[in-house]
C-alpha cells in the first residue's frame, strides 16, 4: 500500500514561509515602535524639564538673551516631541498592519492544514474500506469453499 500524500504540500510550505516572514516583519515593526516610544518619553521628559527651567530663569530675572536662548531650546525640544509623536503613531499603524498580515497568513496556513487533515482522514477511510473489501472477499471464498467441500 502507498502512503498518504497531500498534493498541496508545496503550497502549505509556501504559506508557512509567508507566515514566518510576516512574523519577522511584525517583530521588526514592534522593535521600531518600542524604540520610538522610548525616545518620545525621553524627549517629553527633557522638554518638560527645559520648560520648568525657562520658567525658573524668568522668575529669577535672568537676562533676556539667555532667556531667549533657553526658550528656543525648549521650542526645539517641543518640535522633536511632535516629530516623535508622529513617528510613534506611524509605527503603531505599521504594527497594526503587520499584525493583520500575521493573522491573515496564519488563517491561510490553518485552512490548508485542516484540508490536509480532511484528506488524510479520507485516505484512511478509503484504505479501511479497501481492506474490508479484501477481508470480505477472502471470507466469502472460504465460505464458498466450505460449502463445496
Amino acid at each position: 500500500m502507498r502512503g498518504f500524500r497531500f498534493r498541496l504540500e508545496p503550497v502549505l510550505r509556501l504559506r508557512r514561509r509567508e507566515l514566518d516572514e510576516a512574523r519577522v516583519a511584525l517583530a521588526r515593526w514592534e522593535a521600531q515602535y518600542t524604540w520610538a516610544a522610548k525616545a518620545l518619553r525621553e524627549a517629553e521628559g527633557r522638554a518638560g524639564g527645559a520648560l520648568v527651567l525657562v520658567g525658573q530663569q524668568a522668575r529669577a530675572g535672568v537676562r533676556a538673551g539667555a532667556l531667549h536662548a533657553a526658550a528656543l531650546g525648549t521650542a526645539r525640544l517641543a518640535l522633536e516631541v511632535k516629530r516623535l509623536r508622529a513617528q510613534e503613531h506611524r509605527l503603531e499603524l505599521q504594527c497594526g498592519q503587520a499584525r493583520d498580515a500575521v493573522k491573515s497568513a496564519h488563517a491561510r496556513v490553518r485552512g490548508l492544514e485542516r484540508l490536509r487533515e480532511r484528506r488524510r482522514q479520507e485516505f484512511r477511510d478509503r484504505e479501511r474500506r479497501r481492506e474490508q473489501q479484501v477481508l470480505d472477499e477472502v471470507g466469502g471464498r472460504r465460505a464458498w469453499a466450505r460449502r463445496r467441500a
